[in-house]
């Protein structure tokens, strides 16, 4: 039996293909949506580490992926918050560390609450 930890270190084509889906839904439905709201939130429940890591290569979980939307589309910078929870605590530093990391080099985004 494998634990949560294992899996953000197995990038895996299911994996990828999620990831792809959810950033197509995303764009569209935040696009929608900012059309009636200047004040969305984005959360992420089930936030892991923020990033797979297979050894040779760090891939964006769904916490980073969001965020680097927002980022890249100058209507979603100022009218989405988000809010990325994790409850296994190693899990959690590493996604800290991530999603700071990224805020930090992306200071035009809303901060992201941990």
């Amino acid at each position: 039996m494998t634990n949560d930890r294992d899996h953000f270190s197995d990038y895996r084509e299911q994996t990828r293909v999620k990831h792809e889906i959810l950033e197509k839904y995303l764009k569209a439905y935040f696009h929608i949506l900012k059309n009636h709201s200047n004040e969305l939130i984005f959360i992420d429940g089930f936030a892991g580490q923020g990033t797979y890591n297979d050894g040779a290569t760090t891939y964006p979980g769904s916490p980073i992926r969001a965020l680097q939307l927002i980022a890249d589309d100058s209507n979603f910078i100022n009218c989405i918050s988000t809010i990325f929870i994790e409850k296994d605590i190693q899990l959690f530093e590493t996604l800290s560390d991530s999603v700071q990391n990224f805020y930090h080099n992306h200071p035009e985004i809303r901060e992201p609450q941990l």
